[in-house]
């Protein structure tokens, strides 16, 4: 065995065990030496705020610690018995206990007072002026004259005054309402014929109308040549704007089926 074998060779198990129960055999020696040997004693209470009931005698004091008990009005300061305190007043009894006492007029006097006014305080009449309430009076009736009793034919619109030749035809229709003027503008040439027709404003029939139209193309104005020529067809210059406007008159439409309108 060499001298470096020798220094490096490990403890035996039994060293170790030793050296283990050394170091906790020493700890606990420190442990034991340093620690506390006494138990600790329970430590007293101190002084400590208390909760009690409040007598007669304490509310005094406690009024006394008020800021406000001499700056303002209080029912334990001086002003308290003078003014703030009202005392008690006992409650009114309405119980009657009077005996009834009835009434002594008699029957027989009852409105005497409001006869003897209306005897004192009599307000004469005066029969006022009444006159008779004024009869209905009613107007003239209108003549009759004034209403047209046949249809008329009528010039409007005529520049060179051109009066009319061949009479036209303008019967009355029957019809249960009153028809509106037919108004036919024609344009005459210098010759008198006419050279259009149209129909401006109707009268609320077809049949009226065409009649009318058809005797518009049977009209003859006074012409403004001198001699006329042969071919009434032909047109010549000048031309001339003519409104025919018929006036219708309407009879009463026959009755059908023996009815009798109302008046």
């Amino acid at each position: 065995m060499t001298a470096a074998e020798a220094h490096f060779q490990p403890w035996p198990r039994r060293r170790w065990v030793f050296a283990i129960l050394l170091v906790t055999a020493a700890q606990l020696g420190f442990i034991l030496w340093l620690g506390q040997r006494r138990w600790p004693t329970t430590a007293s209470p101190g002084p400590s705020p208390s909760l009690k009931v409040a007598t007669g005698d304490s509310l005094e004091l406690l009024a006394l610690e008020n800021p406000t008990l001499f700056a303002l009005p209080h029912a334990r300061s001086f002003s308290g018995p003078a003014w703030i305190q009202v005392p008690l007043r006992p409650a009114p009894n309405f119980d009657w206990t009077e005996a009834p006492r009835l009434m002594t007029l008699p029957v027989e006097q009852l409105g005497n007072l409001f006869a003897g006014f209306i005897a004192t305080n009599l307000i004469g009449f005066q029969p006022g002026a009444f006159r008779a309430p004024p009869s209905p009076t009613m107007p003239p009736p209108a003549p009759l004259e004034g209403f047209p009793t046949q249809s008329t034919v009528r010039i409007e619109d005529n520049p060179g005054s051109r009066s009319l030749l061949t009479p036209l035809a303008a019967p009355s229709w029957p019809n249960a309402e009153l028809l509106t003027p037919t108004v036919v503008q024609l344009l005459i040439d210098s010759r008198g014929w006419p050279a259009s027709i149209a129909l401006l404003s109707s009268s609320g029939r077809g049949d009226v109308d065409q009649f009318a139209l058809q005797q518009a193309r049977t009209a003859r104005f006074e012409p403004l040549l001198d001699r006329e020529p042969e071919q009434p067809s032909l047109i010549s210059s000048p031309l001339s704007w003519i409104q025919l406007v018929f006036d219708w008159h309407t009879l009463p439409a026959p009755f059908t089926n023996g009815v009798i309108p109302l008046p």
